[in-house]
Order: structure tokens, then sequence, then C-alpha cells
């Protein structure tokens, strides 16, 4: 990924470009790089000019900065924007609730058990859609299977 060098033998300042289409880069970028000369160019298309961000210069406050591979693996996927249709706003709210800050916490943590990240997996997935978080994920899912099935 994309690190600083421990020792170089090039003298002044140093800058990367990284070059992509995809956002994800630049999420990457954010919540790896300690370095504000690394830079993400999004090239334009159509009538869209290239756009050039550099991720640590980003005003972005720390707790988001901190947790946004958190933020991207749970809203900015595809596959999990269509499961919830929550918008990335929902998901920085949970950033905010004091309840769900430690259990956001354990997916940053290298020293977590499975157990551990399963369950504050299947909290954030009960509390997204506004369900009460004493709610197991089994009896949610049933919930919401019945409430499809009876609209028909």
């Amino acid at each position: 990924m994309l690190t600083t060098p421990k020792s170089t033998s090039i003298k002044g300042p140093q800058c990367v470009v990284a070059v992509g289409e995809d956002i994800d880069v630049l999420v990457i970028m954010t919540a790896s790089s300690n370095s504000e000369n690394i830079f993400f160019l999004k090239p334009g298309r159509g009538k869209a000019e290239d756009a050039l961000y550099c991720a640590e210069t980003m005003n972005i406050v720390p707790h988001i900065r901190d947790n946004i591979s958190f933020l991207h693996a749970f809203s900015g996927c595809g596959t999990t924007s269509a499961l919830f249709r929550q918008g990335k706003k929902r998901f920085i709210n949970v950033l905010c609730s004091t309840e769900l800050q430690q259990v956001v916490n354990i997916f940053r943590d290298e020293n977590a058990c499975m157990d551990d990240i399963d369950e504050a997996r299947q909290k954030v997935l009960i509390t997204m859609p506004g369900k009460n978080s004493e709610e197991t994920l089994d009896s949610l899912r049933f919930k919401l299977f019945l409430k499809i099935t009876s609209k028909k």
C-alpha cells in the first residue's frame, strides 16, 4: 500500500500521485497514509474535469478519518449500500453515537478476536435500520422477511 519510505537518497520534498478512477483508492490513502505529500488524481470523464485530492489535507474530522475504513466497508460499496438503502450520513451518525462508538472501535483493534468482531458486526447491522440494539440479527431478519412477504 502507500507508505512513506524509511530512508531515501533523494533530497527535498517528495510527492506521490496515485491515479485512478475508483474513489476507493482515496479512501485507502486516507485510512493508511501519514504523509501530506500523497495525492490522488481522478481523471475527468466527459464534462467532468480532473480532480486532485490530498488525503492528509482533506477537511475530515479526526473521528471520521480514524474510522474511514469502517465507513467505507459498511456504506461505500455497492452491495452494502443496496443492502441497507442508507447513505453515508447514516453511518457517520453511527460514529457519533456513544453507544456504538466502542463497537466501531473493535474494527480497528488489531488484536480483536473473531467473535468480538462478529458480535460488533451484528450490532451495527441491527442498529442501522433503526431497530432495537437488544434484538438479534436472526430475529431482525425474520421480521424484515415477514414485512416484505406480507406486502404481496
